[in-house]
This record gives C-alpha cells, sequence and structure tokens, in this order.
C-alpha cells in the first residue's frame, strides 16, 4: 500500500495522528490560550469536528499527514469565519473573536485582532501573494512547521521562511493601519 493516496473511508485512521494538533491550534483560535479571550460559544472540540465533518464530505484526498495539516487548516479558518459571520458580531460590535497573532505576526508585542480583519488580510494578501497566504494559513491556522510547509507546496524551507517574513511584514502593516 506504499505511496497509495488516502481515501475518505480512512481519513479516520489519520484522525489521531493530528487531532491533537488541530486541538492545540483550535483552542488558541477561539480564545482559550490568550489572556482577555471572552470564551466564545464555539469551543475547540467543536471546531476541529466541524472541520473534519466538512473535510470528509469534501471528498478531498489528502496525500499524506502534512497535506492533511494543510487541508485542515484552511478548513479551520472557514469554519471560524463562518461561525463568526453566523453570530452576526461584527456588525453589531459585540463580542468580536479575537485572535492573539503573537508568533504570527510580531515576537516583539501582543497584539489582539478581529478574526474577520484578519481574513479580509488573508484574502488581499492571496490576490497578489497567493503562496504567501497558504503559507500564513497552514502556519498560523495549521501550525505547520515550515519543513511541513515546504513539503505540502513543493518548495524549498527557505522559500517558505521567505514567504512567511515577506507575509507578516505585509499583514502586520495592513493591520496596524486598520486599527490607526
Amino acid at each position: 500500500m506504499r505511496g497509495e493516496k488516502t481515501t475518505v473511508d480512512n481519513l479516520g485512521n489519520l484522525m489521531p495522528e493530528v487531532y491533537d494538533q488541530l486541538r492545540f491550534v483550535a483552542r488558541n483560535m477561539v480564545g482559550y490560550g490568550g489572556a482577555g479571550n471572552r470564551t466564545p460559544t464555539l469551543g475547540a472540540t467543536a471546531l476541529v469536528h466541524e472541520a473534519w465533518a466538512r473535510l470528509a464530505a469534501s471528498g478531498i484526498q489528502p496525500n499524506d499527514k502534512q497535506h492533511l495539516l494543510a487541508l485542515a487548516s484552511r478548513v479551520l479558518r472557514q469554519v471560524l469565519i463562518d461561525y463568526v459571520r453566523t453570530k452576526g458580531r461584527h456588525k453589531r460590535g459585540g463580542d468580536v473573536m479575537r485572535l492573539h497573532l503573537d508568533e504570527a505576526i510580531t515576537a516583539a508585542q501582543k497584539r489582539s485582532i478581529d478574526l474577520l480583519e484578519l481574513d479580509e488580510v488573508l484574502t488581499r494578501l492571496a490576490d497578489f501573494g497567493p503562496r504567501q497566504a497558504q503559507v500564513v494559513e497552514m502556519r498560523f491556522f495549521g501550525s505547520l512547521t515550515p519543513d511541513e510547509i515546504a513539503g505540502v507546496l513543493g518548495v524549498s524551507r527557505r522559500t517558505v521562511e521567505n514567504d512567511w517574513a515577506a507575509a507578516r511584514s505585509w499583514l502586520y502593516g495592513q493591520l496596524s493601519s486598520a486599527t490607526s
């Protein structure tokens, strides 16, 4: 079975390998890991399970664990954005779900940002730097390492690091100007 692609039927076999990593990422996304965040009604477990259900329903066939984590990072982002939009929090100006982008945007200072704001900025980044946007998405929403991202994208680790540095700088500028 060497080299065989994963099928939807055996996606469940990969779940134990990625579940803990996805829960860790989800906990940080929904605010359990950051001081000052309100606990949203969407918990980490529900987020991971919804993302997993959507991924299984999509029929996408990941090649390996890293590819699955890359796909899951995109689906986690989509689930969170759908959740926030459904709650209408952004429009009402109420309890907007906020994320701490400590390592993601700048190691020097912690900054809380609106999830919808981040989604909008990432969408703009994807318009002119699609690979950079993928790197941010996999690193932030999927917690993949530079080596794992390089494997998924078929580029060198150095390319991933360069994309990350450029994207982080651009995102920081966009997010800083949005709050000024």
